[in-house]
């Protein structure tokens, strides 16, 4: 690996801010470590390109939990980190290279790639979906060439810490479902990639991957949070393990549903090379980033994920079978689905043969995980009819520019917290769905409509299984739904909004008759979407 392809290594991972007036501050070299830099002729393109691989092979990019594992990496990863933090904004990291490494850095280096945070998965037992070595301090143990010490945690910010990491944990149901929902039943790239709103009677694709992706934003940042902020998220330190996810996601689709991808469709926002308007397709210039010194990258050069020189361990060298069973497993544990992926066959036998079972499930945050036996697992006769059981949605469609910034649509079963700081780890939050926007717009972009949604399944079981509401069927949940579903809306700053003030915005509630897995290396199969009814009607 050269030198300059392990700086390229380490500007990817500039993305948080310098923590002021906090020691013990950075990495102590034990001599003036821009002594040992050594500046290269600048380059007057900005041409992208991946690692190379090591010894022909493609490398994994990590999850950041495992990457903690393999300590020479852990420390190579904080150190580059916390040297880009502490480096002189007027002296860009990017014009130098490192030198002297010691051997074993080197190695480590050569097979690094950047890691993602899974904020989808059920964690390990006492973490929080927020990996303890992110949210947990401010400082943090590294070992260098100048042996071991503490330094200022370069994954942690100052702006985040008053953020309440068990709201990661209160969401994960909501975002599993949403994952696990993409992946079962959004087969085609115009509707899985973007959150553009679509008029017309398809109410079964009003989620997408960049919908999720603006979520997590809104809430990881919280309130003033630089995640929420689209000016300042980059500097944020969950910004690039979050989107390293993104990417992650977007690979274990596209294994899936490979056959299709980009269509020429009018761009809405406006760039240095485009106009609104402007028909963009797979073949449209990703300026501004070259691949050579006169051409720009393209959707159709880039659609192999390889070709930077990183892939993921859910897709390589595994068949789609492979795939599905791994989703199942990760991202199936708070839907009904579950219980036809377990090992356990005799779940499987009585859900589509017997009214009522005794066979139980257990809690997890908001939801129920149907992996543990309990006393609160509702009958599955409750649950599923003739081996299908019914999905409930919440469908949004708002203005994205209605408030003038980023804000936050939040679904509640039962009453809502007086106090609006308590909304992200309300026991009764449904989920929440973020509005990701820029402070302010121009032109006819502040008209733009935008959708996602909020699945409500989980929080119906957690119903079911405490007698609240008898089933899951349309019969029963429906007009438990049009009793307790309440509605809140809150800006980046924590105003609250009526709901009803805010230009565009509409929330169906939906449902379908969904048929389980037969096995766990097949998803589920949606049937058509149903209306119930318009929350704000």
């Amino acid at each position: 690996m050269t030198s300059i392809h392990k700086i390229c290594l380490v500007v990817t991972l500039l993305f948080s801010i310098v923590v002021a007036d906090i020691q013990p501050g950075q990495y102590d070299y034990g001599f003036t470590a821009d002594m040992r830099l050594r500046k290269r002729a600048p380059s007057q393109s900005s041409i992208v390109s991946g690692p190379p691989r090591f010894n022909g092979e493609v490398q994994l990019r990590p999850d950041i939990r495992d990457l903690q594992k393999d300590e020479d990496k852990w420390n190579l990863y904080l150190l580059a980190l916390s040297w880009m933090q502490f480096t002189d904004q007027e002296s860009p990291f990017s014009w130098y290279q490192i030198t002297e490494l010691q051997d074993r850095f080197q190695e480590a280096a050569a097979t690094f790639r950047i890691p993602y945070w899974d904020w989808a998965a059920v964690p390990p037992d006492g973490d929080s979906v927020l990996p303890p070595s992110v949210g947990d301090s401010p400082f943090i143990n590294v070992t260098g060439p100048n042996g071991p010490q503490t330094i200022t945690n370069p994954l942690f910010s100052y702006v985040f810490r008053p953020f309440n990491t068990h709201a990661l944990d209160v969401h994960l149901p909501s975002f599993q479902q949403r994952l696990y929902n993409l992946f079962s039943n959004y087969p085609i790239y115009a509707n899985f990639s973007n959150e553009a709103w679509i008029p017309g009677p398809n109410n079964g694709s009003y989620d997408s991957l960049e919908s999720l992706h603006d979520a997590i934003h809104t809430v990881g940042g919280g309130v003033y949070g630089h995640l929420a902020i689209i000016a300042y998220s980059g500097f944020d330190p969950l910004f690039w393990l979050h989107h390293a996810n993104v990417d992650r996601i977007f690979t274990m689709w596209q294994y899936l549903y490979n056959d299709t991808y980009v269509i020429p469709q009018p761009a809405v926002y406006s760039s240095h090379t485009t106009s609104p308007g402007q028909v963009e397709n797979s073949q449209t210039p990703l300026t501004p980033f070259f691949v050579n010194e006169t051409d720009f990258w393209t959707a159709d050069m880039v659609r192999d994920h390889q070709v930077f020189g990183y892939s993921y361990a859910e897709v390589a060298n595994k068949s789609r079978a492979e795939l599905v069973a791994t989703i199942n497993k990760l991202y199936g544990k708070f839907s009904p689905a579950s219980i036809f992926t377990r090992p356990d066959r005799s779940l499987r036998h009585n859900s589509r043969h017997t009214k009522h079972s005794n066979h139980r499930g257990s809690y997890k945050a908001n939801g129920i995980s149907w992996n543990s036996q309990s006393s609160n697992r509702p009958f599955l006769g409750a649950i599923f009819r003739n081996g299908r059981y019914r999905e409930w949605i919440a469908n949004i469609r708002v203005n994205k520019h209605a408030l003038g910034g980023s804000f936050s649509i939040h679904l509640f079963l039962g009453d809502v917290p007086p106090d609006p700081s308590l909304w992200p780890v309300a026991p009764n939050l449904v989920g929440t769905h973020g509005i990701f926007a820029h402070k302010s717009v121009h032109g006819h972009v502040s008209d733009r409509m935008v959708t996602g949604t909020i699945p409500i399944t989980s929080a119906l079981m957690h119903m079911v299984a405490s007698g609240k509401v008898s089933s899951l069927h349309a019969e029963d949940a429906e007009p438990f739904l049009k009793s307790n579903l309440k509605v809140r809306v809150s800006l980046a700053n924590g105003k609250v909004v009526n709901a009803r003030h805010v230009n565009g915005l509409c929330i169906n509630i939906v449902s379908s008759a969904v048929k389980a897995p037969e096995s766990n290396s097949t998803l589920s199969e949606w049937g058509d979407m149903e209306t119930h009814f318009n929350l704000l009607a």
